[in-house]
Formats: C-alpha cells, structure tokens, sequence
C-alpha cells in the first residue's frame, strides 16, 4: 500500500487461507463489523498496542481519525527502494514512487 493514498486498511492477523484478502475503501468510509461465531468469542488488536476481548453480538465501527500520524522519510531511498530491499526485490518493475 502505497502511503501516499488515502485509505483505511483493515488487515487480517495471520489469515490461513487464501480468501482472507484486505478490504481497501476510501478514507472516507465508516466500516461496521458486527461479530457473529457460535465459538467463544474472538480478540481484536489494534496495530500490535491495545487488544479487545469481543463476544458474539459486538460490533466495531472503524472510521478515519481526525489525528495525523507524520511519519519519517527516508532522505536516501523512497518507499518503493524500501520496501524492494525487504521483499528481497520480489516487487514487479514498472512500480515507481
């Protein structure tokens, strides 16, 4: 994901098959997870920092936060430069910042 686009990117822990796949609406969109499993429940995290105990019947509302994270950029590489070193330059070409 590109972090000069404008989105809210929920994402899967972990996912063990190959339907789970992320959901990329606007920033714009108010998302609403209502929580339904015959198990005991299940556990929300929020970015690795504070996790939620949830039961059947909850429900979560996500939307864009009126704070803004400003992030530090790298003055010698861009994203992509970074993000090829990481992925061992399994990013096709033709993908430029």
């Amino acid at each position: 994901m590109l972090p000069v686009l404008n989105t809210i990117t929920p994402q899967p822990i972990c996912p063990h098959t190959l339907t789970n796949r992320p959901v990329i609406p606007a920033d714009t969109a108010v998302l609403k997870v209502l929580l339904w499993t015959r198990e005991a429940g299940a556990t929300m995290n929020c970015d690795g920092q504070v996790s939620y105990n949830l039961k059947t019947g909850d429900s979560i509302t996500v939307r864009k936060s009126d704070c803004v994270a400003n992030l530090i950029v790298s003055p010698r590489r861009d994203y992509l430069q970074i993000l090829r070193s990481k992925l061992g330059g399994r990013i096709p070409h033709g993908f430029e910042s």
